[in-house]
């Protein structure tokens, strides 16, 4: 195994849901089966680190100072649903049956 090879699966690994062998999949699948597709994961990963930041009002992600849902003026202002973490909004979100903010 090179340096660089077992950094990118030490790097992969820290992500949740990848352990050893899922990394080491991933990092191999990347190099030599499809390499084409590393220049767009760098570049969407870098473009995501430069402009995605969390939503000033409600914590969700978001590119602007509020995020789509927050900037929503249909969206029930006046019902708040309060959320632990980013992913239990995107939960509800996909649920499609809140159409308050959140918090």
């Amino acid at each position: 195994m090179t340096p660089s090879l077992e950094h990118l699966q030490q790097l992969l690994k820290q992500l949740p849901g990848l352990g050893y062998r899922s990394a080491e999949r991933v990092a191999l699948h990347l190099l030599l089966e499809k390499p084409e597709r590393l220049p767009a994961l760098v570049e969407a990963l870098k473009d995501a680190a430069a402009t995605v930041r969390r939503c000033e009002r409600c914590g969700n992600l978001a590119e602007e100072s509020a995020c789509v849902i927050c900037a929503n003026e249909e969206r029930d202002q006046g019902l708040v649903c309060i959320v632990e973490q980013v992913p239990d909004l995107v939960a509800l979100e996909r649920s499609g049956a809140y159409r308050g903010v959140y918090h």
